[in-house]
């Protein structure tokens, strides 16, 4: 028997849910920066000036690669800069967070509120 509009939905809503953790889990991985190997982390950072931190990581990702033969893929690869993924985190998170009570509601029902002013200064030569 087909699935009603609302289990459907609800299957489909649900199945996102595991995506959005899922992605989540992947990209806390390297929510922290990196920090520096104290052995070799001038060095690093010498070759990295010299060539491009760019080309650094990507031939050090495919010189990992190749030297795990069948296991190619599980080398450490090279991903968004840090502060993509602390916003991609930020965002799924909020994704999967509860809705506040007045963001459920249709935004034509929604109060809209004025900011206040702030209160005009008193003259105190005035008031006496």
């Amino acid at each position: 028997m087909p699935k009603s509009w609302l289990e459907y939905r609800e299957t489909e809503v649900a199945r996102l849910r595991e995506a959005v953790t899922a992605a989540i889990g992947t990209l806390a991985l390297v929510e922290r920066p990196a920090f520096k190997d104290r052995e070799h982390g001038a060095a690093v950072e010498a070759l990295g000036r010299r060539i491009g931190y760019g080309a650094l990581m990507a031939s050090a990702s495919a010189s990992w690669r190749e030297g795990l033969g069948s296991l190619a893929g599980g080398e450490y690869v090279a991903g968004p800069c840090h502060s993509t993924v602390v916003a991609t985190l930020a965002e799924l998170r909020a994704a999967l967070a509860p809705a506040a009570p007045e963001a459920a509601q249709p935004a034509r029902f929604r109060l809209r509120v004025k900011e206040t002013p702030p209160p005009m200064p008193i003259d105190e030569e005035a008031a006496t």
